[in-house]
């Protein structure tokens, strides 16, 4: 894409500042940082995460009468011009220099530098992927186990979207994994090129047509060894499949608002930022909780593995089309890891509407769980989700933690009571 010439002029005070803001002694290029950033930490619109709101903003530079004695000139990609014109000013039409300018402004009063997730912000959707509410379980319960036990490093054998890890408090080590490439392709480049990812995500068409184009794209083998740039396409394809898709199965096409798609796009940063040190790696489960075992000691571990009775929704993220049914096995894996880490493991102990056409009954889930962990020295505690007709998860772990009660009584010969 042809990069565009923009001119503008700044004081000459304002030139300085910009370049000592960045370490830079060339204009231009201090310039194209703070452009970068713009695109970048364009988060939210209140004044609580913001000094100034856009609007603001632009105010602020078309009212500026300081005289405009130095002039330089910069070459953007017009995809990036065109954003951060809607986002400075979406009902008219502003120049190019007033643009930058505005650029400069946010840079220079430190906007969107402070920003933190919020559990509504989930920057792209997936099969399984866990309830705010549950979220917030999670991180009180694991805040609990971590003042009251000593903990050095954090670990996820099956990350999915990583929603977890990215509202939890951060350790010294963290580990996530998954058996799927593209998911592990994806967080990586969220990682490692956020800006580059934006990019194309700003450029990439989102219609029907395109969806189901990118899903044939996507069934061709991937490869962590393809060339950067390939993996960052990938990346690209495979996020728009799973946010243009109902329950991010990235099959049906879900048409979803230019407004809400931007709000997500702004949220790639906050997250790259929160994975910078995390290793992610592409590991079977069950094989990188072997390797955890052989090379640390006190790690929180949480499982989040697919449900018990609904594997199948799962294995449409796994490369060779498989789904995960070695719950035993991983139950045996727990028994060895909890001599040296505290592990966690969460699983929905009611049954579905779609399930329950198949003959899948609530009792026989939790048959299931009682045949896997009752009697073995668990903890557990439950919690009924709102917003899907009163489904309730367990969470387990191999200690005790705040609220939570010995596993010692069989959930399928009683009814199961619990708050909110």
């Amino acid at each position: 894409m042809k990069k565009k010439k923009v001119d503008l002029r700044l004081s000459t005070q304002m030139a300085k500042e910009v370049c000592a803001f960045y370490g830079c002694t060339s204009l231009s290029k201090a310039l194209k940082k703070c452009v970068k950033d713009a695109v970048l930490k364009h988060t939210m619109h209140t004044k609580k995460k913001r000094f100034w709101t856009p609007e603001q903003t632009l105010a602020s530079v078309v009212q500026d009468e300081t005289p405009k004695d130095q002039k330089v000139s910069l070459y953007l990609k017009p995809m990036v011009m065109n954003y951060l014109r809607t986002y400075y000013c979406p009902t008219a039409y502003i120049t190019d220099a007033a643009v930058i300018r505005c650029c400069v402004y946010d840079a220079l009063n430190g906007a969107a530098t402070d920003w933190h997730l919020k559990s509504k912000e989930s920057v792209f959707y997936m099969v399984g992927q866990k309830n705010p509410q549950m979220q917030t379980i999670l991180n009180d319960c694991f805040e609990d186990i971590r003042c009251t036990y000593h903990i050095d490093g954090y670990a996820e054998p099956f990350t999915g979207t990583a929603n977890v890890l990215l509202h939890t408090a951060e350790s010294d080590t963290e580990l996530l994994s998954d058996n799927s490439v593209d998911l592990v392709n994806l967080l990586r480049i969220i990682r490692d090129f956020p800006y580059e990812f934006k990019a194309i995500l700003l450029s990439i068409v989102t219609d029907r047509s395109a969806f189901e184009k990118y899903g044939t794209i996507l069934q061709s083998p991937p490869s962590l060894k393809a060339p950067q740039s390939a993996l960052i396409h990938r990346a690209a394809l495979f996020w728009i499949c799973r946010y243009f898709s109902h329950f991010g199965r990235g099959n049906s096409y879900r048409a979803s608002s230019h407004t809400a798609f931007m709000k997500k796009l702004d949220a790639i940063y906050g997250i790259s930022e929160r994975l910078q040190g995390v290793a992610i790696k592409k590991r079977d489960a069950l094989y990188f909780s072997r390797m955890l075992l052989e090379h640390a000691e006190h790690f929180l571990i949480y499982f989040d593995a697919p449900y018990i009775c609904s594997e199948e929704h799962y294995k449409q993220n796994n490369a060779k089309r498989k789904a995960f049914f070695a719950h035993t096995a991983l139950r045996n894996r727990v028994q060895e890891l909890r001599t040296r880490h505290i592990c966690a493991l969460s699983y929905r102990i009611t049954a579905s509407a779609s399930m329950k056409q198949k003959g899948i009954t609530d009792e026989r889930l939790r048959r299931e769980l009682d045949r896997l962990y009752l009697n073995r020295g668990f903890h557990f505690k439950l919690k009924r989700l709102k917003n899907t007709n009163g489904q309730i998860e367990i969470l387990l772990a191999t200690v005790p933690f705040c609220g939570s009660h010995p596993y010692t009584t069989a959930l399928a010969e009683k009814e199961v009571i619990c708050n909110a």
